[in-house]
């Protein structure tokens, strides 16, 4: 990178890094998720520095990718979080007859998911998928468990999902 993309960069992340964060923490309201987010963001601007440098708005062309990694983030998280979801003991009881069918079929792909995830993940890549895409902890969190960079875990879990889309397509 040369000297001006680093500077801007060092600028941008001085002037935007908390008003982005607080813009993603009034949307996912948890810090950590919202962090990552934005150096998300500050990552895909290095990535398109030469792009960043000829905008007329840096500030806001960050505050734009931003709002597309949220949007992508709380779409993936409801689609995951749809088909990882628990099933209450009394569904068959408050499920109408038509979603019942529906919903014994989700829960069949949700017992095919776990059943897959045990038998083809190691032990570090079972433990990333049960805290990050069942209970929605931060990568943070789950790297220091593991003794691992947040780098580290964000990579595993693109491979943890791709994995999981390739044995499910519906993922």
């Amino acid at each position: 990178m040369r000297p001006e993309q680093e500077q801007l960069i060092e600028r941008l992340f001085l002037e935007y890094f908390d008003k982005l964060t607080i813009y993603a923490r009034s949307v996912l309201k948890n810090l950590p998720q919202a962090e990552e987010l934005v150096q998300d963001t500050f990552h895909e601007a290095v990535t398109h520095i030469d792009k960043l440098m000829d905008h007329e708005n840096p500030g806001g062309w960050l505050m734009q990718t931003l709002k597309n990694k949220l949007l992508n983030y709380r779409r993936t998280r409801q689609r995951e979080t749809a088909l990882l979801s628990g099933w209450p003991e009394d569904a068959a009881e408050t499920t109408a007859p038509g979603d019942l069918v529906e919903a014994l079929a989700a829960r069949q792909q949700v017992s095919a998911i776990r059943e897959y995830v045990s038998a083809h993940f190691d032990p570090d890549d079972r433990f990333l998928f049960q805290k990050l895409l069942v209970e929605g902890v931060s990568h943070k969190a789950a790297a220091q468990f593991l003794g691992i960079t947040v780098w580290n875990s964000q990579k595993r879990l693109e491979r943890i999902r791709r994995r999981l889309r390739e044995a499910f397509p519906d993922f």
